[in-house]
């Protein structure tokens, strides 16, 4: 198949914005592409957008045993994530038992994803999740080739979050580690209220080339805290959440929760994560993810996106938060506005980049032929909302807008 016509952005092989054929035989980028031609005239192409942090599996796993509503259903997940072009996740934090099931049930639902493990050495495994202080002294001890480490620190939303974060950058002392839901620690106490951190953690990634991370804003709205660890779900609980959820097969606790504009602390979530994406300087050592469900609905990824590049449209969307929390922050000083090309950064290249997945990403010869065109309109986060054509593994999944 043959793509003609379309503006490729694709900063891993230097392509902004220009207009350039994309071939592809069977599931793999290159050769001459056949007679088969899409006419990408008026749209944008990017590789298959990557989530670098969703618990996907886990949840459909536990909701076999435990009641979690339409967070439990695999195959509405896996569309919402497709439907976006988003074509590969990673796992964060399987047994070695739960990572040998991985596999099928990616193939079962259409999609690709890769895990990582709780345990050293897991076959198959794209790397290990570790957790707290234990997993600190456990990451900067030992060797895990060949991705760093993620790790989930100590002090997740509280006011020693920050400290803890510069505590670890400087313990890391240019050891290669990938930090999870790094928003969630920029945050200090001052005075009696918790205040966000963003544009401090911005600048203390920006000056250490080791770590990489992942962050994204909530999604304002229902949500299942999703996390293993055991001291934050009593918390979230306790915050507004409903009764802990539990399998004894399960690592990982499960509480609906519900995003308020009008609750301090959501809005503070909401807007660490924003100021720390828009000062981040080097952007391809950030991936932008949610933490999928902990941080809300899959749907809520073009909205995020056209409030990262719109500055009119994010000034509108704080005047709703609760006014403290925005007074709290640096966001509404922040005049960036993210670009095309960065958007392909933070949900494609760099992602790949920090788990090691050569053949995705991108869009050069060899790489999986997972495609995503966007027709060019007015409203960004409709244009990412419904992709014209969404191609995964050469196959296409979504034409002309709608699910084939």
């Amino acid at each position: 198949m043959k793509i003609t016509g379309a503006r490729l952005f694709d900063p891993a092989n230097g392509k902004t914005g220009k207009v350039a054929d994309i071939c592809f035989d069977g599931i793999t980028i290159g050769g001459d592409g056949g007679d088969a031609v899409i006419d990408g005239s008026g749209c944008i192409a990017l590789p298959g957008g990557i989530d670098i942090h969703a618990h996907c599996y886990a949840v459909a796993a536990m909701a076999t045993n435990v009641p979690l509503g339409a967070w439990g259903d695999a195959a509405r997940t896996a569309r919402n994530f497709l439907t976006q072009g988003i074509t590969y996740w990673v796992e964060p934090g399987l047994t070695p038992a739960q990572g040998g099931a991985f596999a099928p049930f990616a193939r079962e639902y259409g999609m690709d994803g890769g895990w990582l493990s709780l345990e050293h050495r897991a076959p198959g495994a794209l790397g290990v999740k570790l957790f707290g202080e234990a997993g600190i002294t456990d990451a900067l001890s030992n060797a895990f080739p060949p991705n760093p480490p993620h790790l989930h620190l100590p002090h997740l939303a509280q006011g020693e979050g920050f400290l803890g974060l510069e505590s670890f950058a400087a313990r890391a002392a240019g050891k290669r580690c990938h930090l999870s839901h790094i928003s969630h620690y920029a945050f200090e106490r001052k005075g009696k209220s918790l205040v966000p951190r963003g544009e401090a953690a911005a600048a203390l990634l920006d000056t250490h080339p080791n770590l990489t991370a992942d962050c994204g804003p909530v999604v304002f709205g229902p949500a299942l805290t999703f996390t293993a660890d055991a001291e934050l779900a009593a918390r979230v609980s306790r915050s507004g959440g409903e009764k802990v959820l539990r399998h004894p097969e399960s690592p990982f606790a499960a509480s609906p929760y519900e995003f308020k504009k009008e609750r301090y602390i959501d809005a503070l979530l909401w807007l660490a994560a924003m100021e720390l994406i828009l000062s981040m300087e080097d952007l391809s050592r950030l991936s932008l993810s949610i933490d999928y469900p902990s941080g809300g609905s899959i749907e809520g990824y073009p909205a995020i996106i056209a409030l990262l590049m719109e500055r009119d449209r994010r000034d509108d969307f704080c005047a709703a938060l609760t006014i403290d929390a925005v007074a709290a922050s640096h966001l509404p000083k922040i005049r960036r506005e993210l670009k095309l090309a960065d958007i392909a950064v933070i949900t494609r290249a760099a992602p790949a980049a920090a788990c090691g997945l050569t053949k995705r990403g991108h869009l050069g010869n060899g790489a999986c032929a997972d495609v995503v065109l966007l027709r060019e309109r007015g409203d960004t986060a409709e244009m990412f909302a419904h992709p014209q054509y969404v191609i995964r593994n050469g196959q296409v999944i979504v034409e002309n807008g709608k699910w084939k």
